[in-house]
């Protein structure tokens, strides 16, 4: 019997550890708490808890692992139904690639739920100077005059986001962006962004470094052109 009883409180410690280190590893970033790892180790965790009462059942003990069990397999059904929905199609997939590679599937289509993919003719006008921007634009293809007091001052191309500098604050465009050629646009309305950006960190996280990286993109290729002219 004591051996028995040895048998059942490793086991129960080892609940215990799986319990510990999982919390632990969530904490300090190891796994995510909306993750197939978390939840597998809590449910095995409350297995293990199970078990060591068989020897000396407790009901209340008993009923709060066997929910914990039950709470853990339908996080890990509800994964596996985000994952079956976060399927992308080859235009959004290219977007993804090129700006939010790390964001997980399921934030991702939460994000471009909230766009709409629009075909825009030669001479456009996708923000005005001196006005609120409302959307945030990436350029699927084509090309995008941005111009000040009439004056063409830089240019963007297929990749490039426009609306990117302000569309967080909903200051007024420092210039306005005029479509040159025939484009392919993907318009997210900047207050729908912004609210989804508040409610997720990835999302937040992600949609920060990438409008980050393009501006600095830009101003690299703004300071080239500056030094060129200089020298002419």
């Amino acid at each position: 019997m004591q051996a028995d009883l040895t048998v059942w409180d490793g086991v129960g410690a080892l609940g215990v550890v799986l319990y510990i280190g999982s919390y632990a590893a969530m904490q300090l970033g190891f796994v995510r708490g909306q993750s197939y790892i978390y939840a597998i180790i809590n449910a095995a965790a409350a297995a293990c808890v199970l078990m060591s009462l068989s020897d000396q059942f407790n009901l209340s003990a008993a009923a709060i692992q066997a929910t914990w069990i039950f709470i853990s397999i339908m996080g890990i059904i509800r994964l596996l139904a985000l994952k079956q929905r976060a399927r992308f199609s080859p235009e959004e997939q290219t977007f993804l690639d090129a700006k939010l590679a790390r964001l997980p599937p399921s934030d991702a289509r939460r994000l471009l739920d909230l766009g709409h993919w629009v075909d825009i003719e030669a001479g456009a006008i996708l923000t005005e100077e001196l006005e609120p921007v409302s959307n945030l634009i990436y350029v699927a293809s084509g090309d995008v005059d941005i111009a000040t007091n009439g004056t063409v001052i830089a240019n963007c191309r297929t990749g490039d986001y426009v609306g990117e500098v302000t569309w967080a604050t909903g200051a007024p465009a420092t210039a306005a962006a005029i479509t040159r050629t025939a484009c392919r646009c993907l318009f997210f309305n900047a207050h729908e962004l912004r609210r989804l950006s508040n409610k997720s960190d990835a999302v937040k996280a992600a949609l920060g470094a990438s409008v980050a990286a393009s501006v600095r993109e830009k101003l690299v290729l703004s300071n080239v052109a500056a030094a060129g002219r200089a020298h002419i």
